[in-house]
């Protein structure tokens, strides 16, 4: 027995066979420019045959697929309402891939697969309410409340990097200004070595600047961490939650840095709201995809 997760996210397709949702048989991944956008469903089907065809494994050996999308999407239809990264708007993904495949479908927002991961096999499992944050190419949450995920009522509670943290900042492709993505996801931290200081460099590079002592690289990092210690801390008020749970492909050694961002919390957060917890994922930037295969496999149990 065998299952796929996908994850489709900001920059990347990422493509894993499993027999446990931790067990990655094997993997694969593709930028998501090089397939094209909006990527059609004969593209993403071709490109599933043949992951599996390269790795030798006969399609009848898999029984579900998991697909986790950072889009706004309805889980029950399994119906993308809207994900701009990969330019889809209104696509009934899971059956149009059943009707390629044959076999049960399951998408779902990454970050909700990813929140998903984190409370049944990581760092939530000893908590009820906690709210996970994938830091990628942009800024997604997922609260968990009463160990169940909260998808809002337009399936969209997963847009944390569009809190606002500086009025008339930086413009967003979302169409307003001061997202907090554009301060403190992968994309926003090169952003800022851009505007600042005249650097193109990616985030791979500012943390190898960093740990070499670069200054502009201490002040690019500062302030993508201050901003989003900004927004962490309206969720935390709002919410009272037990933990902040951070995960996502941006995360390294030194961003973000725990304790400097438990520091700022405590000047922010409503004072009632204690204590202050803060986690990296066990997961890191795969627990999108060990959600997609947990799903996955919860289909056909």
């Amino acid at each position: 027995m065998a299952v796929i997760g996908i994850d489709i996210g900001g920059t990347k397709i990422r493509m894993a066979i499993s027999d446990t949702p931790t067990n990655f048989l094997c993997q694969s991944e593709a930028r998501i420019s090089d397939l094209g956008i909006p990527i059609s469903v004969d593209v993403l089907s071709n490109f599933i045959r043949e992951k599996i065809k390269k790795e030798n494994i006969p399609f009848s050996k898999i029984q579900a697929i998991g697909v986790s999308v950072a889009a706004v999407v309805n889980r029950q239809q399994g119906f993308v309402k809207i994900g701009e990264n990969v330019g889809w708007e209104n696509v009934p993904l899971a059956k149009q891939l059943e009707e390629e495949f044959g076999i049960p479908i399951i998408v779902d927002t990454d970050v909700f697969c990813g929140a998903a991961a984190e409370s049944t096999l990581g760092n939530g499992i000893d908590l009820d309410n906690f709210l996970y944050i994938a830091i990628g190419t942009g800024i997604g949450h997922a609260f968990v409340l009463n160990r169940e995920i909260f998808r809002g009522l337009h399936d969209a509670a997963s847009a944390f990097g569009h809190l606002k943290v500086c009025i008339g900042g930086a413009k967003c492709y979302c169409g307003q200004r001061g997202c907090v993505c554009q301060y403190s996801s992968g994309e926003g931290i090169s952003r800022l070595s851009n505007e600042f200081f005249k650097k193109k460099v990616s985030m791979k590079e500012i943390v190898h600047a960093y740990l070499c002592g670069e200054e502009w690289a201490k002040q690019v990092i500062k302030e993508a961490s201050d901003k989003l210690a900004l927004a962490i801390s309206q969720a935390y008020t709002l919410f009272d939650i037990e933990c902040v749970i951070l995960g996502g492909g941006a995360l390294s050694d030194i961003y973000p840095n725990l304790d400097y961002l438990a520091e700022l919390l405590e000047q922010m957060v409503y004072p009632k709201v204690r204590p202050i917890i803060l986690r990296k994922g066990k997961y890191g930037g795969n627990s999108q995809l060990v959600g997609a295969t947990l799903f996955a496999l919860d289909a056909i149990s």
